[in-house]
């Protein structure tokens, strides 16, 4: 039972981590979009 339940911890520790990581794939995306859309605008204007 213990072994189990120490397995659920740890997969949803990986879970976790996962998902914390994909949030900061994409907010850095968001982030590097609106940055060149920014730089466009400065550029271009």
């Amino acid at each position: 039972m213990l072994i189990i339940k120490s397995k659920l911890n740890f997969n949803l520790l990986i879970i976790k981590s996962i998902a914390i990581s994909s949030v900061i794939i994409v907010r850095g995306l968001f982030d590097y979009k609106y940055v060149r859309i920014i730089d466009d605008i400065a550029i271009f204007s």
